[in-house]
C-alpha cells in the first residue's frame, strides 16, 4: 500500500496479523490509524513518511501492542515505543523509541521525552523538518544513535534539559551535537515551563 497517497482514514481487517516492513510508506494523506487486536507483528517503519497521521489507536485485548493512556502512539510489549504522530504524548513508563517511530512526521514540532526512556534508535526524529524543540527530562542521557536525528536538526532544535544536566547533555555522544540548550535552574524553571508550553499551543492551533 505504499505511496497510496489518497488513502486517508483505511480500516484494517479484523483477523489481520502482520503489517510488513514499510507497508505504508509514503501515505501521506493517512490521518486516522487503527491496530486490530489481531495483529501481532508490525514491521520496521511501516508508517514512514506518513505525514499528516493524527490519530493511532490500537484496540483493546492485543496482545502485543498497545496505545496507553490514549497516547497516539503504538507501544510494543509496554514499553517500547515504535510508532507515533504529531499528537503523540509519550507515556511515562516507555524505555525505548524505536527506529523511525516519528520518520517524516513533518507537523512534529514539540516533543517531551519522560525519564524512562533509556534508547532512542536510528532514524526516529529523521525527516521530522519542522522539529523545534525537546524537553528531556532525564538527568541521564538515553542512548542516541548517530543517525537518530536529520543533521539539520542538531542546530534548529532547542533541547530543554533538567536542572543539573548541562554537563552530562553536553558531554554525551549524539547529544553533544546540539548547540542549542536551555536548562531548569533556580527560577527559570517558569520560563522552561513558558517556552513547552506555547510549543504546545503552536502544535494545537
Amino acid at each position: 500500500f505504499n505511496y497510496c497517497i489518497n488513502w486517508e482514514n483505511p480500516v484494517l481487517p479484523k483477523r489481520l496479523e502482520k503489517i510488513g516492513l514499510g507497508a505504508f510508506v509514503n501515505c501521506r494523506k493517512l490521518k486516522t490509524l487503527h491496530i486490530p487486536a489481531s495483529v501481532v507483528e508490525i514491521g520496521n517503519r511501516s508508517f514512514a513518511n506518513c505525514s499528516n497521521l493524527e490519530s493511532i489507536t490500537v484496540e483493546p485485548g492485543n496482545p502485543v501492542y498497545s496505545c496507553p493512556d490514549n497516547c497516539n502512539a503504538v507501544v510494543e510489549n509496554g514499553y517500547w515505543l515504535i510508532l507515533g504522530c504529531k499528537n503523540t504524548v509519550i507515556p511515562d513508563g516507555v524505555q525505548g523509541i524505536a527506529s523511525g517511530a516519528f520518520y517524516g512526521c513533518a507537523d512534529l514540532i514539540f516533543m517531551e521525552i519522560p525519564e524512562s526512556v533509556k534508547e532512542i534508535q536510528y532514524y526516529v526524529f529523521d525527516d521530522c523538518v519542522n522539529l523545534k524543540c525537546l524537553k528531556l527530562n532525564n538527568p541521564v542521557p538515553a542512548s542516541l544513535d548517530s543517525e537518530s536525528f536529520a543533521d539539520e536538526l542538531y542546530a534548529d532544535v532547542l533541547l530543554i534539559l533538567p536542572s543539573g544536566a548541562s554537563l552530562s547533555y553536553g558531554s554525551a555522544e549524539g547529544w553533544s551535537n546540539f548547540g542549542n540548550t536551555m536548562e531548569a535552574v533556580g527560577g527559570h524553571e517558569a520560563e522552561v515551563d513558558n517556552v513547552a508550553g506555547l510549543l504546545k499551543h503552536i502544535i494545537e492551533e
